[in-house]
C-alpha cells in the first residue's frame, strides 16, 4: 500500500489501480463492512465511528490519539484485504483512510504505521506483509493463529512474479526478518522445518504495541525489561565535565544519522548514579529507554538467548529507544549472551549501555566494541554541596542553611542517590518544617551504614559515662576525646582544617594498660557518648597468609568505617602495629608492607580509631607519632575497686543488705574486667540457690577469680 497523502484531493486512477487488483485467495474469514467494523471498534475501544471523508472538520473536542491510530490501522487492514479479494467498498475505505490521515495531520498525531515505513524504508509489498501478519492482533475475536507465509504472500501479491518478490522479502537476511519486524514460526510439529510456505508469519509483541499506538514490549520481554521515557534533569548525573562533553558529543553525532551502532559502558559502586546518567542523557534528547535486567537474561536457556536479544533490539529500534543492560556483572565471559551481544553491537543501529559495578573486563570480549567506558565515583565535595542544596531545596521549597550543607558535604562521601534518600527520609518523618542539621546528619549516617560483620564485632554501645571508673587525669583525657570527636566535622569542614591538612586529621587514640583495666569498656563509653556503633576489629580475620589479602581487608575496613556511623577499635593493636622486623625473607617484606599500609590508612582516616595494647613498648614508632590522644589505664587502687564493685552490679539485681563494697575493694586486688567476671559468677550462684546477691556469695566468687588470675587475697573470713 502506498503511503497516503495527508491532503484532500480526488483519488486518482493510479492509486485506485494499486488497491483493486485481482483476488489472490486468503486465509481470513469475510470481513464486516466498513461501517460495522467502525461500530465494533467503537464498542471495544470506545472509539468514535469514522464513516465519511468529512472527518477532518476541526471541532472543539480533541481527538484521542490512540483511538485514531487504531481506527486508521483497522481501515488500512480492511482496505488491503478487501482489495485482495476484489470486493466492493475499496474506494470508500480509501477515502476513510485519507480522511483519517488528514485528521491526524491536523491534530498533530503521528501514525505509527507511516513512521514504521519511513524508519525502515519499507516498500509497498513489505508494508502490506506487515499489515497482513498484524491483522490477527487487531481483530475481535482474535484468530487462533496468524497467516502462513503462503497465505500472506498470496494476499498481498497479484501474480506469480510478485509472489516471488514477496518470498524474497521474507528471507532471513531481508529487512523484515533481519530487523525483527516479522518472525516465521513453525508452530505445528507436523510441518516440515524446511517448508517455509507452511510456517506462520508473526509480528512480535513490541511491534504490535507500537503499531497500535501504545508503548509495550509484548509477552516474553516484559518480565526481563521495561520501556520508559525518562524525565531526569541532566544535573542529577555527576560525571567529570570533560566526560560530560564527550558523552554529549558522541550521542549528538549518533542522533544526526542513527545509522551506526553505538555502545557505551558505565561502571561504579551502587548509588553512584549509573542508571541516572543513562536516564538523564536520554531525557536530554527525549529518547525512550529499554532497561534490561541482565541477571535475568543470563538465566535464560542458551537456545532462547539469541531470539530474546533480537526481540530486545527490535523493540528498541522500533521505538527509537536506547538499550540499557543493567547488572551486567552477572554475565559470564564467553557465554552465549556475550557472543550474541557482540554480534548485536555490530549489526543494530541502537545506542547500547552496559551498566555494571566494575569496569568491563577484556575477558568479556566486548571492550573493542565499546566506544567509551565511563567510571562513576562518589562526587567531589563541591558536587556534593550542590546535590545537598538541590535536594533540600526541592523537598522543602526553601533556601537550605549554607553552613549545614557545607558540613554535610564535607563529612559524608555520599553518592547522589544516598543524598536524595537521606533528604527524603527526613522530609517524610519531619513533615514540612525545615530540616535541622542533626536530622540530616543522622539520616546521612543511616544511608552510609557499612557492613563489616565478617571482619568485626559490631556493637551498639550501652555503657554510660557514669560507669567509667578512672583516676581524675585519665577521666579528663577521655572527656577531651569526646569533645574533639563531637566537633571534628565542624573543625575539618567548617574551619577548613581539611583543606590545610590532607592527612592526619582523624581522632586516633591509644589506650594502654594491663588486661582488664577498662580499655575496651572505655572505647564503648566514648562510642555511646557520640552515638556511634563500635566496630571491634577481629585481628585474626584481617591478617591473611595470602600475599596482598591483608591490604585488601584493611582497605575495606577503613572504606566502610569512613561511610559508617562507627568507631573503629583495634584490640591488642601491637599484633597489627608491632615494630617492623628486619627483612630477611619474603614473609618479612610482606608483613612490613601490611604494617605500612595500615599506618597510612589510619593517617588518612577522618573518623575515630581506638588502638588498645597491653604492651605499649612493642608499638611501632611510626604508629606512635600518628596518635593524637594517649591514655594509660592504671591498675585500679582500692578506692577505684570499691567504685567498680558498686557500679558493675546492675540496678535491677537483688542485692542483699549485708554487701560491703569497701571490704570487697580492699580484699581483692582485681582490675575492672576481673571484677565484672566475679560479679557474673556470683550472680549465677545466687540464681542457682534461689536467693540474692549477698556478701558471702560475692566473697566466694571474688576469691575464685583472684586465685584464677594469680592475685593475692588480702582478707577473707
Amino acid at each position: 500500500m502506498p503511503r497516503s497523502v495527508v491532503t484532500r484531493r480526488p483519488i486518482d486512477d493510479t492509486q485506485r489501480q494499486q488497491y483493486s487488483g485481482p483476488t489472490h485467495g486468503t486465509c481470513f474469514a469475510s470481513r464486516p463492512s466498513a461501517e460495522e467494523s467502525s461500530r465494533r471498534l467503537g464498542e471495544n475501544f470506545s472509539m468514535p465511528v469514522f464513516d465519511s471523508i468529512d472527518i477532518p472538520v476541526v471541532s472543539e473536542a480533541p481527538v484521542v490519539p490512540r483511538r485514531l491510530i487504531l481506527a486508521h490501522l483497522d481501515v488500512a487492514i480492511q482496505l488491503l484485504l478487501t482489495s485482495s479479494r476484489g470486493g466492493e467498498g475499496v474506494e470508500e475505505l480509501l477515502q476513510q483512510l485519507q480522511g483519517m490521515e488528514q485528521l491526524a495531520n491536523l491534530e498533530g498525531v503521528e501514525l505509527p504505521f507511516h513512521a514504521l515505513r519511513h524508519r525502515y524504508a519499507l516498500s509497498d509489498l513489505e508494508a502490506n506483509l506487515v499489515l497482513v501478519a498484524a491483522s490477527q492482533q487487531f481483530r475481535l475475536p482474535r484468530p487462533d493463529r496468524g497467516p502462513t507465509v503462503a497465505e500472506a504472500v498470496e494476499t498481498v501479491t497479484p501474480d506469480a512474479l510478485t509472489q516471488l518478490e514477496g518470498l524474497e522479502a521474507l528471507r532471513p537476511s531481508a529487512t523484515l526478518r533481519s530487523r525483527g519486524l516479522l518472525e516465521v514460526w513453525r508452530r505445528d510439529s507436523s510441518v516440515n522445518e524446511d517448508d517455509l510456505l507452511a510456517h506462520e508469519l508473526v509480528v512480535p509483541g513490541s511491534v504490535v504495541a507500537y503499531l497500535g499506538g501504545s508503548e509495550g514490549l509484548g509477552e516474553g520481554l516484559s518480565e526481563l525489561a521495561r520501556l520508559s521515557r525518562p524525565a531526569i534533569d541532566f544535573d542529577r548525573a555527576y560525571v567529570p565535565p570533560p566526560e560530560q562533553e564527550l558523552l554529549h558529543d558522541l550521542l549528538a553525532r549518533w542522533q544526526e544519522t542513527e545509522s551506526q551502532p553505538l555502545a557505551l559502558a558505565v561502571s561504579g559502586d551502587p548509588g553512584t548514579g549509573k542508571s541516572s546518567l543513562v536516564k538523564s542523557l536520554a531525557g536530554l534528547i527525549q529518547c525512550p529507554v529499554v532497561n534490561v535486567d541482565a541477571s535475568l537474561l543470563a538465566g535464560l536457556p542458551a537456545h532462547e538467548v539469541a531470539r530474546t536479544l533480537r526481540r530486545l533490539y527490535t523493540a528498541a529500534n522500533v521505538y527509537g529507544a536506547w538499550l540499557e543492560f543493567d547488572h551486567f556483572d552477572a554475565i559470564e565471559p564467553n557465554s552465549p549472551l556475550v557472543h550474541g551481544l557482540a554480534r548485536a553491537l555490530e549489526e543494530w543501529p541502537v545506542v547500547t549501555f552496559l551498566v555494571s559495578r566494575l569496569p568491563l573486563a577484556p575477558s568479556h570480549g566486548l571492550t573493542h566494541r565499546i566506544s567509551r567506558q565511563v567510571a562513576l565515583e562518589v562526587p567531589q565535595e563541591s558536587q556534593r554541596r550542590a546535590l545537598w542544596h538541590g535536594f533540600v531545596a526541592r523537598e522543602y521549597d526553601a533556601r537550605p542553611n549554607r553552613q549545614a550543607i557545607q558540613l554535610l558535604a564535607g563529612r559524608f562521601q555520599m553518592s547522589p542517590a544516598q543524598i536524595r534518600n537521606a533528604v527524603r527520609t527526613v522530609a517524610r518523618t519531619q513533615g514540612g518544617a525545615e530540616p535541622s542539621f542533626q536530622m540530616l546528619e543522622s539520616a546521612a549516617y543511616e544511608q552510609m551504614r557499612g557492613d563489616l560483620r565478617d571482619l568485626a564485632t559490631v556493637r551498639t554501645p550501652t555503657a554510660k559515662r557514669k560507669d567509667l571508673v578512672l583516676p581524675e587525669e585519665e577521666t579528663a583525657q577521655v572527656d577531651e576525646i569526646v569533645r574533639a570527636a563531637s566537633h571534628r566535622t565542624e573543625l575539618l569542614h567548617g574551619w577548613n582544617f581539611k583543606q590545610r591538612y590532607s592527612y592526619g586529621t582523624g581522632v586516633i587514640c591509644l589506650f594502654s594498660g594491663e588486661p582488664g583495666t577498662g580499655k575496651t569498656f572505655c572505647a564503648e563509653v566514648i562510642a555511646g557518648e557520640l552515638g556511634l556503633d563500635l566496630y571491634q576489629i577481629a585481628v585474626p580475620q584481617v591478617v591473611s597468609k595470602w600475599v596482598g589479602e591483608t591490604e585488601k581487608q584493611i582497605s575495606r575496613i577503613f572504606t566502610e568505617a569512613q561511610s559508617s556511623k562507627a568507631l573503629l577499635l583495634f584490640d591488642e593493636a601491637d599484633s597489627l602495629f608491632g615494630s617492623r622486623t628486619e627483612v630477611k625473607t619474603a614473609s618479612d617484606r610482606y608483613a612490613n608492607m601490611a604494617t605500612n599500609y595500615l599506618l597510612q590508612a589510619i593517617e588518612a582516616h577522618e573518623g575515630i580509631v581506638v588502638l588498645t595494647t597491653n604492651l605499649e613498648e612493642n608499638l611501632d614508632s611510626a604508629a606512635e607519632r600518628r596518635i593524637l590522644f594517649r591514655v594509660r589505664f592504671p591498675v585500679p587502687d582500692e578506692a577505684m575497686r570499691v567504685s567498680l564493685w558498686r557500679s558493675l552490679i546492675p540496678a535491677g539485681a537483688p542485692l542483699a543488705d549485708d554487701v560491703d563494697f569497701e571490704q570487697l575493694g580492699a580484699d581483692f586486688e582485681l582490675s575492672g574486667g576481673y571484677i565484672k567476671n566475679a560479679i557474673i559468677r556470683a550472680a549465677y550462684d545466687a540464681l542457682h540457690r534461689g536467693g540474692t546477691l549477698d556478701m558471702a556469695t560475692l566473697l566466694k566468687a571474688g576469691d575464685r577469680q583472684a586465685r584464677m588470675t594469680g592475685q593475692l587475697v588480702r582478707r577473707w573470713e
